[in-house]
C-alpha cells in the first residue's frame, strides 16, 4: 500500500463487519444486561461489570465456538441452579444479533462515503442467518452495493477468493478499493493479498510484531473521511 494509492479517491471501500463497523466491546456489555434478565434467577449475586468481563472473556473477540463460549459460562460463573450450555447457545443465538452497537461514527461515515459516489461493500466470517441478522437490525443493507458471508460463499477471510466475490460484485480492481478491518491476518494481511490497500482499524502499539505493519492505521472510522479527496482534511 502507498501513500499515492491514499491520495487517490478509491473507487469502494469494503469494510469487515465485526469489531470493524461493529463495537464488540459496546455490544457485549449490552448483552450482558439481557444475559442478567435471562438467567438472573440462577445466577448468584454478580456485579454487572464482572459479568461483562466473564462473557467476553468467554467470547474471546468472537473467535470462539459458541459450543466451548457456552461450556466456559457454564463453568465459571456460580450458579444457584444448573444452566446446560446448549440453553446459553440458544440464548445467544437469539439476542446477540439485536445487542449489537454501531461503531462510534460508522453511520456518518458509510453515509459520505455512499454520498461521494464510492461504493460500498462488507465482506464478514461467520454464520449467514448471525450475520445477516446483525446487519438488517442496523440497518446497514440500503448502504452497502454487496455484502458477502463466508458460510453462504463458502471461502473465509483470509481466502483470497472472498475478497475477489466482492471486487466482481462492486465491478472493480483490488488496486482501486480499500479494506478496512480490525483482524491483523485474516483483514489485513487476507486483503493485502489479494491486492487492495488494507487499512487496520486499532491500537497503532498493539499490531502483532510477526506481521508487516500496514502504512495506515485508524482508530475510528471518520478518520477514513480524511484520507480521500473531496470528503475531508487529511489527518
Amino acid at each position: 500500500m502507498t501513500d499515492r494509492n491514499h491520495r487517490q479517491a478509491p473507487r469502494a471501500i469494503i469494510f469487515d463487519l465485526d469489531d470493524t463497523l461493529t463495537d464488540r466491546a459496546a455490544s457485549i456489555a449490552r448483552l450482558a444486561g439481557r444475559f442478567q434478565e435471562r438467567f438472573g434467577q440462577r445466577l448468584a449475586t454478580l456485579a454487572m461489570d464482572d459479568l461483562i468481563t466473564a462473557i467476553s472473556t468467554a467470547d474471546g473477540g468472537g473467535y470462539r465456538p459458541r459450543a466451548d463460549m457456552a461450556k466456559d459460562l457454564a463453568a465459571t460463573l456460580t450458579w444457584t441452579a444448573p444452566v446446560a450450555p446448549h440453553d446459553i447457545v440458544t440464548f445467544w443465538l437469539q439476542e446477540f444479533p439485536a445487542a449489537n452497537v454501531l461503531r462510534q461514527g460508522a453511520l456518518s461515515t458509510i453515509t459520505a462515503l455512499a454520498d461521494a459516489g464510492i461504493r460500498l461493500g462488507i465482506v464478514s466470517n461467520g454464520s449467514t442467518t448471525a450475520q445477516s441478522s446483525k446487519i438488517a437490525l442496523l440497518g446497514l443493507q440500503p448502504w452497502f452495493q454487496t455484502i458477502v458471508i463466508s458460510e453462504a460463499c463458502g471461502w473465509r477471510k483470509p481466502d483470497p477468493r472472498i475478497f475477489a466475490m466482492a471486487l466482481k460484485a462492486l465491478a472493480t480492481e483490488p488496486c482501486d478499493t480499500w479494506f478496512i478491518g480490525d483482524h491483523p491476518a485474516n483483514d489485513i494481511v487476507g486483503a493485502a493479498a489479494a491486492g487492495l490497500d488494507a487499512i487496520w482499524i486499532g491500537d497503532p502499539d498493539s499490531w502483532p510484531g510477526n506481521l508487516v505493519r500496514p502504512v495506515r492505521i485508524i482508530k475510528e472510522l471518520p478518520e477514513l473521511l480524511g484520507l480521500i479527496p473531496g470528503i475531508g482534511l487529511a489527518i
